[in-house]
């Protein structure tokens, strides 16, 4: 609501009789030449660095729609994709999913076009060199191929993409000196904002995070027990013994000299899918490894610490985090594997490997065998499974189901993961509320830990 002025007359410009008034035009503010020019002089900066990344985007996006045999098939990979504008600059990038018909989808395989599957029940396999379409195990029917399903556009030029994106955020954080520093700092934070849809960890939100601090192991508090946590004979007897204070702990202060002698190495293995966009997942696991990391070089000074992130492949290891990781991509969990591996046959003492993922391998076969090859090398090996829920009462839709039925598709879906587990011979456990996730992460990295001071074989 606005109130009269002390001439009588709105801000309007209507007296107190209803009559207009003309209204004094404010006096203009002196312009500020030098802070226009490095304005000005910022924006083209970042246009010449950004443009050329933008351009190869663009030439992405024109050797996609080649191709396509007809303005339809043009549609539905268009449909795949969302424009943005950053700082006067134009991107193109994937959205998170789309959903598209069995036979678009078959239509656009046919053409060359790649596709990550979202929901676990529905794949696209080769069948005598045909793709058929499967729902839950079995041949989806040809008359429900006009049903749609969720998947997410993966061609090589869309992987591209995010490495232009990545760049020109690691270009925003070099000019933080600059002069045109203030606007380096706003397109870095539009440009997440436009792709990732949140503001994500800044580099002193990791280099800095919340302190770990817990009385005891997750997994010994009913409160956070799940009933999909899978631990072979070994883990159960070392949780024992860490329980009872006769196994190192770094939950167990009377053990921390034990720990500061020791020599591990310790992998984390970091999923950074496109799935881990849903409900911010990929955000609360950067600062989850960033808070473990933190703790494990204060406890354990002469550690071999690296993390790897992985989606298609697996990305460069680093000890500390430098600033977060984009997701983007699906799980080839064996390529994570195979660099896990080369890292931990280097070490001689303690080998123990951490897994933070939340879909599915791309192939479970390959994943099962590369699992195979963890005990041989007699590396340790636990993997946390995120599931997609913040809250405690949201688990009843996710667990329950009546006694005597069927597995539902929650427990056929962990069943998929309990077998690279077994194939490992670690431990597993299914996290649904994300809130627990830094202690879950601590705890099983304790547990994995653990077993290298367990007398028995």
């Amino acid at each position: 609501m606005q109130m009269p002025n002390r001439s009588g007359t709105s801000p309007a410009g209507e007296d107190e009789f209803g009559k207009t008034a003309e209204a004094p035009e404010p006096a203009a503010a002196p312009p500020n030449l030098r802070q226009t020019v490095r304005k000005v002089m910022a924006e083209l900066r970042l246009k010449e660095e950004l443009g050329p990344g933008a351009r190869r985007v663009q030439q992405h996006l024109e050797r996609l729609l080649r191709m396509c045999r007809t303005k339809e098939e043009q549609q539905w990979v268009r449909r795949c994709l969302q424009p943005v504008e950053v700082g006067g600059v134009s991107w193109i990038v994937p959205r998170r999913a789309v959903a598209l018909e069995v036979r678009q989808l078959l239509t656009l395989l046919q053409r060359g076009l790649r596709f990550g599957k979202v929901d676990p029940h529905f794949e696209i396999r080769v069948v005598q060199q045909e793709r058929v379409p499967y729902w839950e195990g079995e041949p989806l029917p040809e008359h429900r191929w006009g049903e749609r399903f969720a998947c997410v556009l993966k061609h090589e030029g869309l992987v591209r993409e995010y490495r232009v994106a990545r760049q020109a955020i690691a270009q925003a954080d070099q000019a933080q000196a600059s002069p045109t520093s203030t606007r380096s700092k706003q397109l870095r934070e539009a440009l997440e904002q436009e792709m990732f849809a949140f503001r994500v960890p800044t580099r002193f939100d990791l280099e800095a995070p919340p302190d770990l601090d817990l009385e005891e192991s997750l997994f010994l508090t009913e409160e956070g027990t799940t009933p999909e946590s899978q631990f072979p004979e070994r883990t159960r007897r070392v949780l024992e013994r860490q329980q009872a204070r006769e196994c190192p702990s770094l939950l167990n202060q009377a053990s921390w000299s034990t720990l500061r002698k020791a020599r591990p190495a310790v992998v984390v293995l970091l999923d950074i899918s496109s799935s881990t966009f849903e409900r911010d997942l990929f955000k609360m696991a950067n600062l989850a490894c960033a808070a473990l990391l933190k703790l494990l070089k204060a406890r354990i000074p002469k550690i071999a610490l690296r993390v790897i992130p992985y989606s298609d492949s697996a990305l460069p290891s680093f000890d500390r985090f430098d600033g977060f990781v984009p997701p983007g991509g699906t799980t080839a969990y064996e390529a994570a594997f195979a660099a896990a591996q080369a890292y931990l046959e280097k070490w001689d003492g303690v080998r123990t490997l951490v897994h933070l993922t939340d879909g599915l391998p791309n192939s479970l076969d390959l994943a099962r065998d590369a699992a195979a090859r963890f005990p041989e090398a007699n590396i340790a090996y636990g993997q946390l499974i995120f599931g997609h829920t913040k809250r405690v009462s949201d688990l009843a839709d996710y667990l329950q189901r009546p006694p005597g039925s069927e597995p539902g598709r929650y427990e056929r879906y962990v069943d998929c993961f309990t077998s690279v587990a077994q194939a490992c011979e670690g431990a597993q456990t299914v996290l649904w509320v994300m809130n627990r996730m830094p202690e879950a992460v601590l705890s099983m990295t304790d547990l994995v830990l653990g077993t290298h001071w367990d007398p028995a074989p």
